[in-house]
């Protein structure tokens, strides 16, 4: 029996557009909502596309759709690569 070994990040963390899948979201339940209803549940493969600023805004591609959302939004994120 093998043992794997995940390693998470939070979306925010994610400065390349390789491809990651969304594991978690660690947020309150109005965020958390929001965020699902964004499409940002787990399974769900993202891939950042740019960021405006060092705490500013990042855009993501989700599902063929780019979504921005807010730094602080993305840190409550959990993915793997």
């Amino acid at each position: 029996m093998s043992s794997q070994t995940v390693s998470l990040s939070r979306l925010s963390d994610i400065h390349t557009p390789a491809p990651v899948r969304i594991v978690d979201i660690q947020a309150d339940i109005p965020l958390s909502m929001r965020l699902r209803s964004l499409g940002f549940v787990p399974g769900t493969e993202v891939r950042r596309l740019a960021a405006i600023g060092g705490r500013g805004p990042i855009t993501f591609l989700l599902r063929d759709t780019k979504i921005a959302i807010r730094h602080m939004d993305a840190q409550s994120i959990l993915v793997s690569a």
